[in-house]
């Protein structure tokens, strides 16, 4: 066996300008995401959502009964046979430290309301522009998603809009949602009445209340189905601009909400632009465009091409 000796060859010694590069170093995940922010004005109501548990009482609201009672009957045998109680009738006795009151989950204090037209979003991107939304709005304040879904294919009823609520962005209802294809109507006046009932439900009504609602609408404006056959379910004659002219009157009644921000997504329609700009006009919404994607290329097969041509007998 032969060897090879090669000569030692010193490392150059490394140069670096900061040798503390984790000081520097940007947060690669969210900081506690599991974790329910803090809001700046929170409802003093905010903890009255669905029991999960219990906990020891602080105070005299929202007790307990039955976790109360269960508490106060591990101790009564102890109880009975305390010298000041042993000569007693046996009573049921609860004590101050006995007292439970419900644990809850808290109420989310913000709401994303979508509605989406499903019969304007061919070739459109329409993704791209709702993820902001979904993301840096509903997702960083664990605010709670509601779809209005528009003109979707497979509709249980046709001319009307359909609603689909969810806890938070997480939830594996929110992108069943999202997964539609155009259908044949375009309830939209039907759409808009259904965010306007379900926004004031939110802010106005019942002990979990929302401190603020943002209401995101993608739409070209092209509504063909009167509200009053929506809410019917039956349409029984001919229409014309009946139902764009019920979508800019439930438009109207969304500017007069307080504490509800709205945001148009324009799909960029190629007929009848200047409805989308009159929907965005009566509701006081701000418009964001929605890319519209680039035509792709047919495949050509590349060995016909490629293959030679006869030219016939004759011919070199």
């Amino acid at each position: 066996m032969n060897w090879r000796i090669f000569p030692a060859v010193e490392p150059e010694p490394e140069t670096l300008d900061n040798p503390y590069l984790e000081d520097d170093s940007p947060a690669m995940r969210e900081l506690e995401p599991l974790k329910i922010p803090i809001a700046s004005a929170r409802s003093p109501r905010s903890g009255f959502g669905h029991p999960i548990g219990t906990q020891p009482a602080a105070t005299l609201e929202d007790i307990s009964l039955f976790g109360t009672v269960l508490e106060a009957a591990k101790f009564q045998n102890y109880r009975r046979n305390l010298p000041r109680f042993k000569h007693e009738p046996h009573h049921f006795r609860i004590w101050l430290s006995d007292l439970r009151s419900y644990r809850r989950i808290p109420v989310p204090q913000y709401q994303l309301i979508c509605a989406i037209d499903f019969t304007c979003l061919q070739d459109r991107e329409w993704e791209n522009a709702l993820i902001p939304h979904l993301r840096d709005w509903a997702y960083v304040n664990r605010a709670s998603i509601s779809i209005i879904r528009i003109g979707a294919k497979g509709a249980s009823v046709p001319l009307r809009s359909h609603l689909v609520t969810a806890r938070n962005l997480l939830a594996p209802e929110v992108l069943q949602a999202l997964e539609a294809e155009a259908g044949a109507a375009t309830p939209l006046a039907h759409g808009l009445d259904l965010a306007a009932r379900t926004a004031r439900a939110s802010l106005q009504h019942g002990r979990n209340q929302v401190v603020r609602v943002r209401l995101v609408v993608l739409t070209d404006g092209r509504g063909n189905i009167p509200l009053q056959a929506s809410l019917d379910g039956v349409l029984n004659h001919r229409v014309s601009y009946e139902g764009i002219e019920d979508a800019l009157k439930a438009a109207k009644v969304l500017a007069e909400i307080s504490r509800l921000e709205i945001v148009l997504l324009d799909p960029q329609p190629m007929f009848y632009a200047a409805r989308v700009a009159d929907l965005a006009e009566a509701m006081g919404a701000v418009v964001e465009k929605v890319e519209i994607k680039a035509p792709s290329l047919p495949e050509i097969d590349t060995k016909e091409v490629l293959e030679p041509i006869s030219l016939g007998e004759g011919w070199e």
